[in-house]
């Protein structure tokens, strides 16, 4: 495989920016099908000074934490970066968001506001991207 053209690199810039904005309206419409549908089987998180691995079923339980919160916002304080390895094969955003809401726990909720940056790693698989790694940081 050879390098990039110009036009794939905008196509799948459009590819990857569009997945990033669906996965913030994914998390205030609460729809964790979406959030887990373009992830690797051998997914890698890295944060909190942990490396771990998880199976698409294991983010599935993404869906208490996302039924138990009420975003009021969650939004990009600046506009992602996007890349790609040479020949397309991998792709990576930079990311920095802010996120607003409430959170329930029991009988009880409490504010919830976070600022968050990530680098995210895709791959082509089947002609589409998924995640494969994701490496975050909250302010």
């Amino acid at each position: 495989m050879g390098s990039l053209t110009e036009d794939e690199i905008e196509i799948y810039s459009e590819e990857i920016l569009g997945l990033h904005r669906q996965g913030i309206e994914a998390h205030l419409v609460k729809d964790v099908d979406f959030l887990v549908k373009h992830v690797s089987e051998d997914f890698m998180s890295v944060n909190n000074g942990r490396i771990s691995y998880h199976t698409v079923e294991e983010l599935s339980s993404f869906t208490g934490y996302l039924s138990n919160t009420e975003f009021s916002s969650y939004r990009d304080l600046s506009e992602p970066v996007i890349g790609f390895y040479d020949d397309g094969s991998i792709a990576w955003s930079a990311v920095r968001v802010k996120a607003k809401g409430r959170m329930k726990k029991g009988d009880t909720s409490r504010e919830l506001v976070f600022t968050c940056a990530w680098i995210t790693l895709y791959m082509r698989e089947n002609g589409r991207w998924v995640r494969f790694i994701k490496a975050s940081s909250f302010e």
